[in-house]
Order: structure tokens, then sequence, then C-alpha cells
């Protein structure tokens, strides 16, 4: 199955839990850190914290689960500030430079929760949560008996780069896919046809979730997301 600019793509997985988290919200889902030891937590950036915490709500109970970990900037301003740093003549911290990589938060929840499955981490540019989702799928395919974890995090680049997502909230969102459940999240890929959306295209998902359906449009495709009830 390829994702095709010019064919039209659909799949369904069955979604068991999710949890999602953005700057701004009226009522923030609180911070639960306790399952990760104090020296590791200190190593956290703020939006590692929320991922770490919204993942632990979905995935408490299955400490096998596998990992999938999507993000189109990851921890960027991290990343930035140590930049900053080598221009001014400053050497990376060890600790700031392996906590910035593109799977550093994923293998901290694995480390916190003794996880030893396999995790993936990816990067699509502005698709990166529908492409994500898209490996879930394949992977659920290859294992449907093994639960799989999807996390996707973000947060808005800092000024110097100038990016028309600068006003972008800091978010993330987890789900939970494992067969042993009555819901689905049906998942569809076209042509677009419209304009591009404005919003990111993670943010659509956290619509969907509330809302249970949102689109997407950009990068020449059109994304569709809808709450169901599992198909027997």
């Amino acid at each position: 199955m390829t994702p095709s600019e010019n064919k039209t793509i659909q799949w369904s997985m069955p979604l068991a839990s999710w949890a999602y988290w953005h700057e701004g919200m009226d009522e923030p889902p609180a911070l639960e850190l306790q399952f990760i030891e104090s020296s590791l937590r200190r190593k956290l950036s703020p939006l590692a914290k929320q991922v770490l915490s919204i993942a632990h709500r979905c995935a408490s109970a299955y400490p096998g689960c596998r990992i999938i970990f999507a993000s189109r900037n990851g921890d960027i301003s991290r990343t930035t500030t140590q930049l900053l740093q080598m221009l001014e003549g400053e050497p990376p911290s060890p600790t700031s430079f392996s906590m910035s990589v593109l799977n550093a938060t994923v293998g901290a929840y694995s480390i916190a929760t003794s996880n030893h499955a396999p995790n993936t981490a990816i990067a699509a540019s502005a698709s990166s949560l529908g492409f994500g989702l898209l490996e879930a799928h394949m992977q659920m395919l290859n294992q449907p008996a093994t639960p799989i974890l999807f996390i996707y995090a973000d947060e808005p680049p800092p000024a110097i780069y100038q990016t028309s997502d600068a006003d972008m909230p800091a978010h993330a969102v987890a789900m939970l896919f494992n067969v042993l459940t009555t819901h689905a999240l049906a998942c569809r890929i076209t042509p677009r046809t419209e304009p591009e959306s404005q919003q990111a295209q993670s943010m659509a998902m956290i619509d969907c979730l509330r809302h249970g359906s949102a689109s997407w449009q950009g990068e020449c495709r059109r994304w569709e997301w809808q709450l169901d009830e599992k198909q027997a």
C-alpha cells in the first residue's frame, strides 16, 4: 500500500483509549509523572513531561506495547538552544544533546516503564501525524495481537525560524490501539481538492478526538478521521 497522491487509501484501527494536551486548554490534564525516577524526570523538557504523562494515562496497563512516536519539529526549542550555544563557541551538553534527538521522548518512556518492545520515531513534515498513524496500521497488520501506543508531540519553532506555524500551541496526543476494544479510528487519504488547512494536522486530530470526526488538507492530500464503533 503506497500513499500515492492520486489514490484513495483507507483503513481502520481498534482504538482502546486516548488522551491529549495543548497549551491554553481550559481544563488541562494533571501531570502524572510519579512513574518516572527523579533523575530522569529532571532531564525532561516541559513538552516531554506532558507527552510522558498522557502516554502513561493511555498505556499504563500495557507495559509491553510497541511504541510509535511522531513529530514534525521534535524538541526544537532545546535543539535551537544548542545550535545558538555552538555559534558562541560552547560545546553542546551531552545530556541536552541526547534529549533533543527525535526518539528521546519515546526512549525516556521506555526506560521509565522498563518496556523492551520495539519503538519507531517518524518525522514527515506537515503530515507527520498521518504517516505515523499509517505506520501504526502497518505494524498492526503484521502483529495484530500486540497493542501499539502511538504518540504525537510538537511545539512551535522559535521565532528565529520565521515559520508559518509559529502560532501553533505546544501539544501532544496519545492513542492506544488494541484489538480488545469496541471502538475504532477510521482513516482515509484522498487527493486534495480544497485549500490547505491553516491549523496543524495534529491539532485537527485533537478535534477528531473531541468531536468524533475531522479532516485536514495539505501536501497534496486530504486526510479524514472518524471515531466509530468497531465492526465485528
